[in-house]
């Protein structure tokens, strides 16, 4: 063996020993550890309560999206017709939308079958169309009301 790689050797067999001997914390680096997990411990409980992840899904968030698929179906049909509580869209490929408030929950349904609910707890649907606009009133039930107007193209 050549003699560099043995004073090499040794080098690394005495760092590594240096490690080896030193087998735990010292009572002091426990202490102050321990002393720090207290303070910030301290300072954090009267915080946390209003850290806590709320529920991020709110009634003014559900009918936004509601009123953005309103306004997709609206824009994207060749045809649309808006009574007090229905919407219904005739699209590109020849499908009747129907958009409306059946019990409790706002349902669309594409040529009469099957059913997507749009948004739930409502107690109330209204459109009422003006020139080159759409009211859409929404009332749910825990009270909570919302009025959106939708800029649509002209019908033609």
């Amino acid at each position: 063996m050549p003699i560099g790689k043995t004073q090499t050797n040794a080098r690394m067999s005495s760092a590594f020993m240096m490690f080896r001997q030193n087998k735990g914390y010292t009572f002091t680096e426990v202490v102050l550890s321990l002393t720090i997990l207290t303070i910030i411990t301290a300072l954090l409980s009267p915080i946390l309560p209003y850290i806590k992840g709320g529920d991020t899904y709110s009634d003014g968030f559900a009918v936004e999206q509601f009123v953005d698929v309103l306004y997709e179906e609206a824009s994207q049909s060749k045809a649309y017709t808006f009574s007090r509580d229905v919407l219904v869209v005739k699209d590109k490929d020849d499908r009747t939308i129907e958009i409306s408030k059946n019990d409790s929950s706002v349902k669309r349904t594409v040529n009469g079958r099957g059913y997507e609910i749009l948004l739930q707890q409502v107690k109330y649907l209204s459109f009422t169309e003006q020139d080159y606009t759409v009211s859409v009133k929404v009332g749910l039930k825990n009270g909570a009301s919302f009025e959106k107007i939708l800029h649509i193209p002209y019908n033609q």
